[in-house]
């Protein structure tokens, strides 16, 4: 059950299953046994787990998205669509595994917007937009700076990071 379910729910069911077994080690009725059972039973029901898993994984992704929104204010209607995809994803999951792998994936997805809203960087941009460049680049090298190794993997836009970082270098020698 521990590679259907996710990590949480797997700890949850282990505790249960250590409890039932201590009740019927102890037990002095076979209706003790019984109930201890079919506790253990409820415990690890495939769509009850399912169901619990989607709609703590759609609660992670509100709260995850809302974060970021005030983290990054001005990719607010991206975060919205990013959160729609999630939560469809989320809403398709046939394990509640699956659901702790979607929101694993939200970190990285997130870097990605950001590496996005750099645009284009070329030897004619004013100082203005050659400052916000630099801002936004250095945002995005921050978040993926921020996260695990595993979730580096997941960047699919890392390359164009390092293309604009070679870019604004090459067109600002004080960068």
């Amino acid at each position: 059950i521990k590679d259907y379910a996710t990590k949480k729910q797997g700890e949850a069911i282990t505790d249960i299953l250590d409890a039932q077994a201590d009740a019927i080690d102890n037990a002095t009725s076979a209706q003790a046994v019984i109930t201890a059972y079919q506790t253990s039973v409820t415990a690890m029901d495939k769509g009850t787990l399912l169901a619990e898993a989607k709609n703590d994984a759609l609660a992670q992704i509100t709260t995850l998205i809302e974060s970021y929104k005030a983290k990054y204010g001005g990719l607010s209607s991206e975060l919205d669509a990013l959160k729609a995809e999630k939560n469809t994803a989320i809403e398709t999951a046939e394990t509640p595994a699956g659901t702790d792998i979607i929101i694993d994936q939200l970190d990285a997805a997130v870097v990605d917007l950001l590496i996005a809203d750099i645009g284009q960087i070329n030897n004619d941009l004013t100082e203005i937009e050659a400052e916000t460049a630099k801002e936004k680049i250095a945002l995005a090298e921050e978040a993926y700076n921020s996260l695990s190794d595993a979730k580096k993997q997941q960047v699919s836009k890392f390359i164009t990071l390092r293309e604009a970082v070679a870019a604004m270098q090459e067109s600002d020698d004080t960068y």
